[in-house]
């Protein structure tokens, strides 16, 4: 997932998350969680500076290969 805001050459982009563990100063920087993670931006320049949240949400499904198989080595097996 890209994140992205307006960059300038005059502001400066500080992104952190909730989870923590993420930190960049890219404006547009990419991201792959694995779990739902708010992603905050604070962005400022000689003028202002504001704070942006950004919820990246991982939906996580249960997969289903059918039921369990035995298999030798070489051997081929078909998930269902």
């Amino acid at each position: 997932v890209q994140l992205n805001s307006a960059s300038d050459a005059t502001s400066t982009y500080n992104w952190t998350s909730q989870p923590v563990g993420f930190v960049s100063s890219d404006p547009t920087p990419t991201v792959s969680p694995t779990v739902t993670t708010n992603y905050i931006l604070n962005a400022a320049n000689a003028a202002c500076s504001i704070q942006v949240d950004v919820l990246v949400t991982v939906a996580v499904d249960n997969i289903n290969a059918g039921p369990d198989q035995e298999a030798c080595l070489g051997e081929t097996v078909t998930l269902t």
